[in-house]
């Protein structure tokens, strides 16, 4: 089995570096976007490429949104992962900062996770929540 770990990167990254220590510590196979090698590719569609080579996405959210992707409609690259995921029947395990708040500025970005965290709650089993 292998995981893909999915979640915005700046403000998660001591996150996301524990949760790929403790994969490692497990001997666990997993792909996250800091071992994404260079490719001609477009930065969703490697994410997306590496995700379909996944067994689990693991859905990490905190208060912010990341990096919206370019000529979408508010679309985020998580968000975006999330739905590849869901459509292909992917297991999901969704962890949501605890005491959740949106604390996006941008009324695009915060609109985006808004509409992420929304589709997190309302999936089968909805979020994890987590004392982190």
């Amino acid at each position: 089995m292998k995981v893909f770990l999915s979640s915005t990167f700046s403000d998660l990254k001591g996150h996301r570096k524990a949760v790929m220590e403790a994969l490692q510590r497990r001997g666990q196979r997993f792909s996250a976007m800091e071992y994404f090698v260079a490719s001609p590719d477009t930065p969703l569609d490697k994410a997306l490429g590496e995700l379909m080579s996944c067994d689990v996405i693991l859905v990490v959210i905190g208060f912010r949104s990341g990096s919206l992707v370019p000529k979408s409609r508010g679309l985020t690259y998580t968000s975006a992962e999330f739905d590849r995921a869901r459509s292909e029947g992917k297991s999901i395990l969704a962890f949501v900062k605890k005491n959740w708040v949106n604390k996006e500025v941008s009324k695009p970005k915060a609109a985006a996770l808004n509409r992420l965290k929304g589709k997190i709650d309302s999936s089968p089993g909805g979020p994890t929540r987590s004392k982190f």
